[in-house]
Parts: C-alpha cells; sequence; structure tokens
C-alpha cells in the first residue's frame, strides 16, 4: 500500500517532505538503544515514514515484530503528523 501511494504521489508531481525535527525526535525516543545506529529516518510521503536500516534482518524483525508499537508511539508523540505506514528500506550506510 505504501508503494503504491508514494508512486501515485510521485507521479502527481507531490515531492517528499523532509523528516521534521519533532518526527526525529520522537522517533529516536520510541527506538530501542541497541539499533541507534542501524536506523536512519529518509523520508516522508504520503504518509509513509521511510526507515533506513542497515541490515535485512533488522528490517524484517522492525517490520514483522516492531512497526505497529514504533507507529502507535509516532502518531501519540507527534499528533500534527499524518503517519499511516512505516517502510524499512535496507540502505548501504546509516
Amino acid at each position: 500500500m505504501g508503494d503504491l501511494v508514494s508512486a501515485a504521489l510521485k507521479d502527481l508531481g507531490v515531492p517528499p517532505t523532509r523528516v521534521s525535527a519533532p518526527l526525529a525526535a520522537a522517533f529516536e525516543r520510541a527506538i530501542e538503544p541497541a539499533w541507534r545506529g542501524q536506523l536512519r529516518l529518509e523520508r516522508i510521503q504520503g504518509g509513509v515514514l521511510e526507515v533506513g536500516v542497515a541490515s535485512a534482518s533488522l528490517r524484517e524483525e522492525l517490520a514483522q515484530f516492531h512497526a505497529p508499537r514504533l507507529l502507535a508511539v509516532l502518531r501519540q508523540a507527534v499528533p500534527g503528523v499524518t503517519l499511516v505506514q512505516l517502510r524499512f528500506v535496507t540502505v548501504a550506510s546509516v
């Protein structure tokens, strides 16, 4: 769903938005200490927050087990930002 929304917005000429400082701060508070240095907020587009992850195994763990909690925490911490989904992508360096 997130890929479809992002693609549709891109086709419409809606650029991705840089992640705001309050959202980045809330994300840092929400993540586990063991994940620090392994995650990087990339962008937000169409309510989809893209998170760069240092490894495929951590990406899968986050997507399968932690995404709902993280999304709920971020929605509560930054109510002015529309968040519908977290998308985790493996990146070369974080």
